[in-house]
Protein backbone atom coordinates (compact mmCIF):
# COMPACT_ATOMS: atom_id res chain seq x y z
CA UNK A 1 0.00 0.00 0.00
CA UNK A 2 1.17 3.26 -1.06
CA UNK A 3 0.75 6.61 1.07
CA UNK A 4 -1.26 9.36 -0.62
CA UNK A 5 2.58 11.53 -1.43
CA UNK A 6 3.92 8.40 -3.29
CA UNK A 7 0.35 7.50 -5.00
CA UNK A 8 0.69 11.38 -6.18
CA UNK A 9 4.62 10.97 -6.89
CA UNK A 10 4.15 7.43 -8.56
CA UNK A 11 0.32 9.31 -11.42
CA UNK A 12 3.05 11.95 -11.50
CA UNK A 13 5.96 10.36 -13.16
CA UNK A 14 3.78 7.76 -14.99
CA UNK A 15 2.40 10.44 -17.03
CA UNK A 16 5.96 11.86 -17.74
CA UNK A 17 7.79 8.84 -18.04
CA UNK A 18 10.56 10.34 -16.54
CA UNK A 19 11.17 13.47 -14.33
CA UNK A 20 14.03 16.01 -12.64
CA UNK A 21 14.39 15.52 -8.85
CA UNK A 22 13.66 19.42 -8.84
CA UNK A 23 10.64 18.94 -10.60
CA UNK A 24 8.97 16.65 -7.47
CA UNK A 25 8.64 20.21 -5.92
CA UNK A 26 5.17 21.02 -8.22
CA UNK A 27 3.45 17.80 -6.81
CA UNK A 28 2.55 19.14 -3.52
CA UNK A 29 3.92 19.59 0.17
CA UNK A 30 5.34 16.90 2.17
CA UNK A 31 8.59 15.20 1.48
CA UNK A 32 8.11 14.42 -2.14
CA UNK A 33 12.08 13.48 -2.79
CA UNK A 34 11.70 11.23 0.69
CA UNK A 35 8.58 9.69 -0.94
CA UNK A 36 10.34 9.06 -3.99
CA UNK A 37 13.17 7.47 -2.69
CA UNK A 38 10.60 5.00 -1.30
CA UNK A 39 9.16 4.43 -4.66
CA UNK A 40 12.58 2.74 -5.97
CA UNK A 41 13.08 1.03 -2.81
CA UNK A 42 9.64 -1.15 -3.67
CA UNK A 43 10.98 -1.03 -6.96
CA UNK A 44 8.45 1.32 -8.93
CA UNK A 45 10.87 3.70 -9.98
CA UNK A 46 14.68 4.07 -10.60
CA UNK A 47 16.97 6.55 -10.58
CA UNK A 48 18.51 7.66 -13.40
CA UNK A 49 21.32 10.75 -14.21
CA UNK A 50 21.12 11.24 -18.05
CA UNK A 51 21.27 14.52 -18.15
CA UNK A 52 23.76 15.06 -15.30
CA UNK A 53 20.73 15.62 -12.69
CA UNK A 54 19.19 12.86 -10.67
CA UNK A 55 15.79 12.04 -12.47
CA UNK A 56 13.40 9.57 -11.58
CA UNK A 57 11.87 6.88 -14.46
CA UNK A 58 9.40 4.52 -13.80
CA UNK A 59 9.60 0.98 -14.03
CA UNK A 60 7.71 -1.88 -15.93
CA UNK A 61 6.53 -2.58 -12.48
CA UNK A 62 5.79 0.57 -11.70
CA UNK A 63 3.59 1.33 -14.59
CA UNK A 64 1.47 -2.06 -13.89
CA UNK A 65 1.21 -1.15 -10.13
CA UNK A 66 -0.15 2.42 -11.48
CA UNK A 67 -2.58 0.96 -13.81
CA UNK A 68 -3.56 -1.63 -11.03
CA UNK A 69 -2.46 -5.03 -12.80
CA UNK A 70 -0.39 -5.82 -9.99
Amino acid sequence: MLTEIEQRVLEAVRGRHIMRRSELSWIGNGDVVAAAKSLVEKGLLQTVAPIGESCFAITQKGMRFAEGKV
